[in-house]
């Protein structure tokens, strides 16, 4: 049986690239997590806008100077969606390569055993392969 990585090799280069797509997207998510918690995301970026900053505010002793925990992670949301999705694609990139692989085994299994099945007939008529079977039951 050949080497069942030499099957299949276009489609598997088309899973490699799909997977370094996915951790492109997957580290992008991570970035963008990052910086919305940082900055509290859309929402604290929005009341700093409002309100002409949160030092300002902070000083007159409205809001605090950092954006609230929830601020921050519901900045980060996004990012972790995004993250999601490059995992689940990482996931899906996987499975098609491992279904390759699959396939090429279970190729390279029925070419032997066609390839057994046909070297077991050649050189055998159906008088010694009944005489054999005679045998085997004790006739």
């Amino acid at each position: 049986m050949r080497d069942f990585n030499e099957q299949f090799v276009f489609r598997r280069v088309v899973c490699e690239l799909v997977d370094v797509f996915a951790w492109a997207v997957v580290l992008g998510g991570a970035a963008l997590a990052f910086v919305g918690f940082k900055d509290g995301g859309f929402y604290g970026q929005l009341l700093g806008w409002l309100y002409g900053g949160m030092n300002e505010l902070a000083q007159l002793g409205y809001v605090e100077a950092e954006p609230s925990i929830s601020a921050r992670l519901f900045g980060a949301v996004p990012g972790g969606i995004v993250m999601g999705f490059g995992l689940f694609t990482m996931m899906m990139a996987h499975q098609a390569k491992s279904t390759l692989d699959i396939a090429a085994v279970a190729r390279g299994m029925f070419e032997s055993a066609r390839l057994k099945e046909s070297m077991t007939k050649v050189g055998r008529d159906e008088a010694s392969v009944g005489r054999a079977s005679d045998r085997a039951s004790g006739v």
